[in-house]
C-alpha cells in the first residue's frame, strides 16, 4: 500500500515539473547514486579475530559535528565505547578508523594524552569502568570531496584492534546546488509550487521507509556484535577457570574489581527456619570449567566438525552465536540427532569433571530442598550421600512423601545425563516432560509457592525460561525469591520491575570480578549464618518443628456471612462456639477452599461461599510462613475461582483432613483384603467438608482395618496399627466397653466386642460412627502418609471437624479433648461445637467466639472475655459463651416468674391466692433456689438453732431469731428468677 501511493506521489509530481519547467530555466540534475555503495572495503575484515580476545565490547556514535554533511569538510565524531580490557587511550583513538559510504576520511587531528582507559584502570583522568561501563572518545576527521549531494550517506567506524565494524549511522550528506531561473507565468508558478509539495510528500514517505530500515539494519547489526562478544567473553572465561583450577599456584593477573551482592535479611531468615529452597543454573557449573549457553552448543559442533562434517556445522556456527539459547538448541538437535547431542554432552559435561570450591560450600547448607537446573551431576557429588533422593520428570516416584519428610530432596527437571532417557535437550522438551509428570510439576510449583527460591548461576534468559515452565495460573505478588545476579544495568532493572515484581523475584545485584568470586562470597555468607543458627539454644529444634505447617490466620471479605473478618488459630485447639446459622461452618469451608487451590470441586463451593448480593470476596490463609489468597468473583449466573498459587496440600506435602456434621457409615460391603498404595494426601481428604452432605468414608476405615488386621500377622509396623487403633477405640468408649476382636473371614466384616457380645463395626451406634468416622480415619492417614516414621500418631497434620460433638453421649464429650492430645500431640484441630462440656475442656486462648458485635453489627470470632476453662456445664452455659438465662425448660422458667410474680403482690385477690398456693407446690418440685440436700440440712440446721435459742434469755433470743429468719429465706442460688 505505501509503495503505492510513493509510486503516485512520484507520478504526479513528474507531470507537475514537466509542466513547470517547459518555459524555465532548469539545472540538469545530479547524478543519481546509492544510499549503500555496492563495493564493500576488501581490505578490512568485517568479522571479528578469533580468539577471546574482545577490545571493543560495544560502541555507538553519539554526535556528529556539523550536519548535514560538507563535502572536503572538517568533521568531529564522539564516540561512546564499552571496552573489555584497559587500553591507552592514545592507542584506542589512533585504532579507530572513519569511513563515509565505504570511503575513509583521512585524520586530521589526534587529542588525548597517553593514558589508559576501560575497565579496571586508575590513572584515567575521567570516570572509567570501575565507575562507568563506557568511555567517550572523540575523532577529528576531514570528509571525502566527492560526497555524494542530497542522499544519506553511512558513516561507520572500524577497529583496528578488533579488525571488525564496530558502528554506524546514516547521516545526512551535502545539499543539492540551488537552481537558478524564473518562470514565464502564473500557470508554471503554480504547476512548480504543486511539484514541490507533491515532492517533499514522496520524500517524506521514501524519509519514513529509510530511516525505518536503517534502525532496524542498526539494531539488527548491534545484536550480532554483542552476542558474538558475549560468547567469545564466556569462552574465554570458562578456559581461564579451567586454567585456574588445573593450576595450585596461577600466577596474579591484572582484573577488574567487584563488587560484592548485598543479601537481605528475609534471605537469611528464610535459611534460619529451613525455608530455604536453592536453584542452580548453568553459571554455578561454570565455576568448575565447564562451558555454558551458546559456548556449549559450539564445543558441541566443535566436536562434530572434528569428525569430518564441516559443512553444516559452519552455516550453524553463526545461527548459534547469534540466536537465543533455545534456536540454538533445537538447531545442534536437527544437524547432530538426539544421541548425538547426549553423547557430545556427556563428553562436555560429566567425564572427568569434578565438583568447584562452589558446590562443596553449597553442600554445606541446611536444605531440605534443592532443585538443579542442569544436566551434570556436580551437585549431586559435592552432597555425596544426601543426595540420595534425587528425582527427574521421568523418575519421581515418592517425590511427595521425600519433600513431607524433611530431608535433602533433589529435584533435576532437565533430567541428567547419567539415565539419558531422562534429558531434555530443549524448553519445548522440558515442558513436554512436565505434563507428563503432574505429580512433578506440583511438586516444582509448590515448592514456588510456599518456600523462598535462590537462584544462583542465572542469567535473565535462564530466569525467564524457568518461570514460564511453572504452571500458567502461577502469579505471586509477593518478593519472596532471590537471584544472585551480575549487575547488567537498565536492562536488569527493567526486568525487574516487570517479569520480575510479577513473581516475586529480587535480584541481588553484584559486579563481578574476572572468576566470580562473588558468588561464593554470597555462599560464604549463608553458610556462616547457617553455623551460627545451628549452634544457637533450641536452633536444632526449632529447625524440625511440625509448627511451620500449621494454620496460622483466616482472612475473610464478602465471605458467607461475613462482610469482613480477621481470625487467629492455635496450635493445638481451636473451638468454634456460635448459635447456628453464626458462620462457624463457613470459617471451616474457606480454610478448605484456600487449601483446595483450583482443584474443579472448589468452584463449586465457591460459588456456595460468596456473600449474596457481593461481586467479589477474597479469601487469605497464613498457613506456616505463606500465605495463599484465593478471589472469588460473580459473573452473570456464575461465580469464578481464581487462585494463583499451588499449595502443599494440592502437591501431597500437607495432611489436612476435613469432616462434615454428617457422618456415617455406608452400606458398601468390603469384598476383601486389597494391595494398592497409599495415596499421597490431596484435595480427596478435604473434599466431603468441602463438598458438604453425608461422609461415607467409613468404608475406607473398614477396608484399612481388614488390610492391617491380615498383615499384622506377620508385620510389626501393622501390628503397632492395628494395636493403636484397639486402644483409642477403648478409651474413647467409657467403662471399655467396645473393643477390636477379629475380621471375619468369610465376610470380610469387621467385629467388635460390646458388653453386649459381637457387633459389626457398621451396624455400631450413630455416635460410635460419628467418632470412628474421623478419629479412626485421622489414624489411617497418619500410618499412610508417614510410612517411614516409627509413631506415624505422634507426626503432623491439621484436622478440620464440624460439629465434633454431634451423637456423642456427655462423657464422651469430657473425654474427646484430652484424648485427642494424648494420642495425637503433633495434630491442630479446628472444631466448631454447641457443647459447653467440650468448652469446659480447652484453654481460654483456645476458645473463638463467633458472634455479632454490638457496635459495628459485623460477625467476629474471637477470644471470649471469661475464661471458663475448667468450669461446671451449669456456669459455661449461663456465662457469655452460651449467653443463657437460665437451663431450665421453657414451662419451668414460666411457671417460677408467675410464682414470683404473685408472691410480690401486697393485696392478691382470693383466686390469685389460690393461684400461689398450687405454684408454690410445683416451684417445690422444680427446686428452686437452693438443692433439695441443701434444703434438708438447712431444715435440721434450723431445727438445732431453734432449741439452742430457747435456753438463750429473751433479748438475745430476739435479735438471732430475727437474723435467722432473714438469711434463710429461699432465694435463687444465681441470683436470676
Amino acid at each position: 500500500m505505501r509503495v503505492a501511493v510513493l509510486r503516485l506521489v512520484l507520478a504526479l509530481g513528474c507531470t507537475a515539473l514537466t509542466v513547470a519547467w517547459a518555459g524555465g530555466k532548469q539545472q540538469p540534475p545530479a547524478e543519481q547514486k546509492a544510499p549503500f555503495p555496492s563495493t564493500a572495503k576488501t581490505s578490512l575484515p568485517t568479522e571479528p579475530r578469533t580468539g577471546p580476545i574482545v577490545y571493543v565490547r560495544k560502541a555507538a556514535i553519539e554526535n556528529i559535528s556539523p550536519k548535514p554533511l560538507v563535502a572536503g569538510g572538517q568533521l568531529m565524531v564522539t564516540l561512546r565505547l564499552q571496552l573489555a580490557k584497559p587500553i591507552p587511550q592514545s592507542d584506542l583513538v589512533k585504532s579507530m578508523r572513519v569511513f563515509i559510504d565505504s570511503v575513509e576520511a583521512p585524520r586530521f587531528s589526534i587529542a588525548g594524552p597517553a593514558q589508559s582507559v576501560g575497565p579496571g584502570t586508575a590513572e584515567t583522568s575521567g570516570p572509567t569502568a570501575a565507575d562507568e561501563p563506557d568511555v567517550g572518545i572523540t575523532l577529528f576527521v576531514t570528509a571525502p570531496a566527492n560526497l555524494t549531494r542530497g542522499r544519506m550517506l553511512v558513516l561507520s567506524v572500524y577497529s583496528e584492534l578488533d579488525l571488525r565494524e564496530v558502528t554506524s549511522v546514516p547521516v545526512e550528506g551535502p545539499p543539492e546546488p540551488v537552481t537558478s531561473g524564473y518562470l514565464q507565468s502564473p500557470v508554471l508558478w503554480i504547476g512548480a509550487l504543486t511539484a514541490l509539495l507533491l515532492g517533499a510528500l514522496a520524500f517524506y514517505f521514501y524519509a519514513t521507509q529509510r530511516r525505518r530500515a536503517m534502525e532496524e539494519f542498526k539494531a539488527r547489526e548491534m545484536r550480532i556484535h554483542e552476542l558474538e562478544s558475549s560468547v567469545q567473553q564466556e569462552r574465554w572465561r570458562a578456559s581461564e577457570l579451567g586454567r585456574l583450577q588445573d593450576s595450585p599456584d596461577p600466577s596474579p593477573r591484572s582484573e577488574s574489581p567487584g563488587r560484592p551482592a548485598e543479601l537481605p535479611e528475609e534471605l537469611f531468615t528464610a535459611l534460619d527456619q529451613q525455608d530455604l529452597v536453592l536453584v542452580l543454573g548453568a553459571g554455578a557449573s561454570a565455576q568448575a570449567g565447564l562451558a555454558t549457553s551458546r559456548a556449549l552448543w559450539l564445543n558441541v559442533l566443535d566436536r562434530y566438525s572434528g569428525r569430518g562434517q564441516e559443512g553444516q556445522s559452519k552455516d550453524a556456527r553463526q545461527l548459534v552465536a547469534t540466536g537465543s539459547s533455545e534456536s540454538a538448541a533445537e538447531i545442534v538437535i536437527s544437524i547432530l540427532g538426539r544421541e548425538g547431542v547426549v553423547r557430545d554432552l556427556v563428553a562436555e559435561l560429566l567425564d572427568g569433571k569434578q565438583p568447584a570450591t562452589l558446590h562443596h560450600k553449597l553442600a554445606q547448607l541446611p536444605l531440605r530442598a534443592m532443585i538443579d537446573m542442569t544436566w551434570d551431576d556436580l551437585a549431586p557429588q559435592a552432597l555425596g550421600k544426601r543426595s540420595d533422593r534425587l528425582f527427574t520428570p521421568l523418575r519421581h516416584d515418592g517425590i511427595a512423601q521425600s519433600l513431607r519428610e524433611g530431608q535433602l530432596t533433589i529435584l533435576k527437571p532437565l533430567g541428567t545425563l547419567r539415565e539419558p532417557e531422562t534429558v531434555a535437550l530443549s524448553q519445548r522438551e522440558y515442558r513436554l516432560a512436565l505434563s507428563k509428570a503432574p505429580e512433578f510439576e506440583r511438586s516444582l510449583a509448590a515448592l514456588f509457592s510456599t518456600r523462598t527460591l535462590l537462584f544462583v548461576g542465572f542469567s535473565l534468559e535462564g530466569l525467564e525460561q524457568f518461570l514460564s515452565s511453572l504452571p500458567p495460573q502461577l502469579d505471586v505478588a509477593e518478593r519472596r525469591h532471590f537471584a544472585l545476579m551480575p549487575d547488567g544495568g537498565s536492562a536488569v532493572e527493567l526486568w525487574q520491575a516487570g517479569l520480575g515484581r510479577r513473581f516475586g523475584m529480587q535480584l541481588l545485584l553484584f559486579r563481578p570480578s574476572n572468576d566470580f568470586r562473588e558468588v561464593g562470597a554470597a555462599v560464604d555468607a549463608l553458610v556462616a549464618r547457617a553455623a551460627r543458627s545451628v549452634a544457637q539454644p533450641g536452633g536444632a529444634a526449632a529447625q524440625t518443628a511440625p509448627s511451620s505447617l500449621q494454620l496460622k490466620y483466616l482472612q475473610l471479605s464478602s465471605i458467607g456471612v461475613f462482610r469482613s473478618l480477621r481470625m487467629d488459630f492455635e496450635p493445638g485447639w481451636t473451638l468454634l462456639l456460635g448459635n447456628n446459622g453464626g458462620g462457624k461452618s463457613t470459617i471451616l469451608r474457606a480454610v478448605v477452599l484456600a487449601l483446595a487451590g483450583n482443584d474443579p470441586r472448589a468452584v463449586a463451593a465457591g460459588a456456595r461461599l460468596l456473600r449474596s448480593g457481593e461481586d467479589h470476596g477474597s479469601i487469605e490463609l497464613g498457613i506456616g510462613t505463606t500465605k495463599i489468597v484465593t478471589a472469588l468473583v460473580r459473573d452473570g449466573t456464575k461465580v469464578l475461582l481464581n487462585s494463583p498459587q499451588a499449595t502443599l496440600l494440592q502437591a501431597g506435602q500437607l495432611l489436612v483432613l476435613g469432616f462434615p456434621a454428617l457422618r456415617g457409615v455406608s452400606t458398601a460391603a468390603v469384598r476383601g483384603p486389597t494391595t494398592a498404595a497409599a495415596a499421597n494426601p490431596s484435595v480427596d481428604d478435604v473434599a466431603p467438608l468441602l463438598q458438604g452432605g453425608v461422609d461415607g468414608r467409613m468404608d475406607n476405615l473398614q477396608q484399612w482395618v481388614v488390610n492391617t488386621a491380615l498383615r499384622a500377622e506377620a508385620a510389626p509396623r501393622e501390628a503397632r496399627m492395628l494395636d493403636t487403633f484397639q486402644k483409642l477405640l477403648g478409651s474413647m468408649v467409657p467403662g471399655g466397653g467396645l473393643t477390636y476382636k477379629r475380621v471375619d473371614r468369610q465376610s470380610w466384616q469387621v467385629i467388635l466386642q460390646s458388653l453386649d457380645g459381637e457387633v459389626r463395626l457398621d451396624s455400631v451406634s450413630q455416635g460410635m460412627s460419628a467418632i470412628l468416622n474421623w478419629i479412626g480415619i485421622l489414624l489411617q492417614r497418619l500410618y499412610d502418609v508417614y510410612p517411614k516414621s516409627a509413631a506415624p500418631e505422634q507426626e503432623a497434620a491439621i484436622v478440620l471437624v464440624d460439629e465434633i460433638d454431634a451423637h456423642l453421649h456427655p462423657d464422651w464429650q469430657r473425654r474427646l479433648v484430652t484424648l485427642c492430645r494424648q494420642y495425637f500431640p503433633q495434630v491442630q484441630f479446628v472444631a466448631s461445637s454447641h457443647s459447653a462440656l467440650l468448652a469446659g475442656t480447652v484453654t481460654h486462648s483456645e476458645l473463638r467466639l463467633v458472634a455479632r458485635d454490638e457496635i459495628s453489627g459485623d460477625i467476629r470470632a474471637e477470644r471470649p472475655l471469661e475464661d471458663m476453662s475448667g468450669q461446671k456445664a451449669e456456669d459455661i452455659l449461663v456465662s457469655s459463651l452460651f449467653s443463657l438465662q437460665t437451663t431450665r425448660s421453657l414451662e419451668a422458667e414460666e411457671t417460677i416468674r408467675r410464682y414470683l410474680q404473685l408472691f410480690q403482690k401486697v393485696a392478691p385477690t382470693q383466686a390469685e391466692e389460690s393461684e400461689l398456693q398450687t405454684l408454690a407446690e410445683q416451684v417445690k418440685t422444680l427446686n428452686f433456689g437452693a438443692t433439695r440436700e441443701q434444703k434438708r440440712q438447712i431444715d435440721e440446721l434450723r431445727a438445732q438453732v431453734q432449741q439452742n435459742l430457747s435456753q438463750l434469755s429473751g433479748d438475745t433470743m430476739r435479735a438471732l431469731s430475727a437474723k435467722l429468719h432473714t438469711s434463710s429465706d429461699d432465694k435463687p442460688t444465681d441470683g436470676r428468677p
